[in-house]
C-alpha cells in the first residue's frame, strides 16, 4: 500500500492523484486514483513509469484531491 500507519493501510480519497517523490523532490511516479475505488486503497508496484525498480531509501508521497492534499514519508527496503 502507498502508506501504512503501524501496519494498517492509510485510506486514499475517492478521486485524485498520489505523487511519489525522492527525498530531494524529484517526481518518481504519479498514480491516479481510479473513480469508484473500493476499498479506497492504492497499491504502488515500487517501480518507475519505465518499469525500473526504485532503489532503497526514503520517499515522500503527496495525495491531492480537489484543493486538499496530504503528505507523508515511506521507506523502500530491498
Amino acid at each position: 500500500d502507498i502508506a501504512t500507519a503501524h501496519g494498517q493501510p492509510v485510506l486514499v480519497p475517492s478521486e485524485g492523484t498520489v505523487n511519489i517523490y525522492t527525498i530531494s523532490g524529484q517526481l518518481v511516479r504519479s498514480l491516479p486514483i481510479p473513480a469508484g475505488l473500493f476499498p479506497p486503497q492504492l497499491r504502488w508496484d515500487v517501480k518507475t513509469p519505465g518499469g525500473q525498480d526504485v532503489v532503497s531509501g526514503v520517499y515522500l508521497w503527496r495525495v491531492q484531491s480537489g484543493g486538499n492534499s496530504k503528505v507523508g514519508k515511506l521507506v523502500v527496503i530491498r
